[in-house]
Parts: structure tokens; C-alpha cells; sequence
């Protein structure tokens, strides 16, 4: 498995998303999205966990050899369901490093909220609503 440090846009899509979809799973964890600056703090977060796994992966301090480290939240990168979905399995991804997937609380939540991504994706499918019940 390889890791990379994410784009701003990958992360800014899954947090602009949250904001616009009221997620119960990420406030359950501490993020208060409606509060003044709350998203730039879980945008934040998602980003220092990117950087952890990149040097859970390659040895500290390696995640600055992928990129700068200057990470900035745009609340105007808007994205529809299925980059959000592709942003946050990419970011997923690179997230899935060593003790992060067990240990880390936000990154069992975005799995919680890829999940309901993509459901809500699924069900709006033609051919999932052709499919019979039962």
C-alpha cells in the first residue's frame, strides 16, 4: 500500500458536503459545524490525520516531502455526491495507515459517512429502483 498527502480540494469537498447535509455522525465525535470555525477545525483535522498515516507510512516527518503543508479550508469548493464520495474514499485511503483505521475516531466516522453516501447514491439508480423487494 502507498499514501500521499490529499489535495485541499479532497478534503474541502467532504467538509463543504457536512455542511450542507447536517451529519449527526461527525458532531457525535466533538465537530460542531454550525459553530464559527468548526469546519475549518474538522478540515484541519482531516488534514494533520492524512499527514500521521503518510508518516505512520514512509517515517516522520515524511509527509513534507509530498507537498507543503499549508492546507487552507475554501468553504466554496462544493462538490455533488459522487466527488464527494471519490474526495472521501481517496482521503480514506491515504488515511488507512498502521493504528489510524482502528484507533481513529474521525476516520471511523467518515467511513460511517462514505457508507451513507453511498446509499444515498444507490437508491436514486435507475436500476436499483427497478430492482424487486424481497
Amino acid at each position: 500500500m502507498s499514501a500521499f498527502i490529499v489535495e485541499d480540494k479532497t478534503i474541502n469537498h467532504v467538509v463543504n458536503y457536512l455542511i450542507n447535509n447536517k451529519n449527526d455522525n461527525i458532531s457525535r465525535i466533538g465537530y460542531s459545524l454550525d459553530k464559527e470555525g468548526g469546519a475549518e477545525i474538522l478540515a484541519s483535522d482531516m488534514f494533520r490525520l492524512n499527514c500521521e498515516a503518510v508518516n505512520i507510512r514512509y517515517g516522520e516527518d515524511e509527509s513534507s516531502k509530498f507537498r507543503k503543508l499549508d492546507f487552507k479550508f475554501n468553504s466554496k469548493e462544493i462538490a455533488d455526491d459522487y466527488q464527494v464520495f471519490k474526495s472521501l474514499n481517496c482521503w480514506s485511503y491515504q488515511c488507512s495507515e498502521g493504528h489510524i483505521p482502528d484507533t481513529s475516531e474521525l476516520f471511523k466516522v467518515m467511513e460511517e459517512i462514505k457508507r451513507d453516501i453511498s446509499y444515498k447514491i444507490v437508491v436514486r439508480l435507475e436500476k436499483y429502483k427497478n430492482s424487486n423487494w424481497g
